[in-house]
Formats: C-alpha cells, structure tokens, sequence
C-alpha cells in the first residue's frame, strides 16, 4: 500500500484509483489554460508565492532545477540533514558544495519538520 493510512482515511480510498492527466478534456499539465492553472493560482495563492507551477516528473526534477538554477560550481547551500535523496545528484550536478543543518523535530507527526532562520 502505497498511501499513508492517515491521508487515506482523511480523504478516502477513491482518490488514489485514478491517473489522468494525460488526457486533454483534464488540462495540460506542460501548459495549462484550464483546471491546472486554476489550481496552480490557488496552491500559490495559499502558500504566499506569486507563481506556482505543478512538477511534470516528480520531486526529484523540481529539486534539481532549483539548485541548478540559483547555484553555481563552488557556491555553498544549506542543506537539512533530512533532504531528499535527489539533493545529491543536484549538488554533484551545480558544482555546489553542502552546509548541513539539523531539522526541528516534529512531536505532533514524529518526523524531523523545518527548518528555521
């Protein structure tokens, strides 16, 4: 099983039998005009940014292009010590060099959380 319990029993079952993006009466994820734009306004909206796009290939992607693109070879980045494993290949690809912080620890999830400045 591939869904946390918790989401599961929140949102129910139903949610996760279906995948379809690919077909175009749902939007274009690549560029979107309709439902996905809408919803990308909205993610944003709610977190505060002024543009938000939907990854098309997953975490690891989004977290390359994001040190890719604001790192150059040698630059340092501060890293939690929970990072994702597509944090490595990003560090080797840019050249950057790691600064390793240590997480807060959330009791309420028992998972390492946040980080703050």
């Amino acid at each position: 099983k591939v869904v946390p319990s918790l989401l599961s029993n929140f949102i129910g079952a139903g949610a996760f039998l279906h995948d379809l993006p690919g077909l175009p009466e749902l939007d274009d994820l690549f560029y979107p005009k309709g439902v996905i734009l809408d919803a990308q306004n909205r993610a944003a909206q709610l977190f505060g940014s002024s543009k938000m796009w939907f990854l098309v290939n997953g975490s690891t992607c989004g977290i390359q292009a994001a040190v890719m693109g604001t790192c150059c070879p040698g630059d340092y980045i501060v890293v939690p010590r929970n990072y994702h494993i597509s944090v490595i290949s990003a560090l080797i690809l840019s050249g950057a060099q790691p600064k390793y912080i240590v997480s807060e620890y959330s009791s309420m999830w028992d998972i390492a959380g946040g980080i703050t400045p």
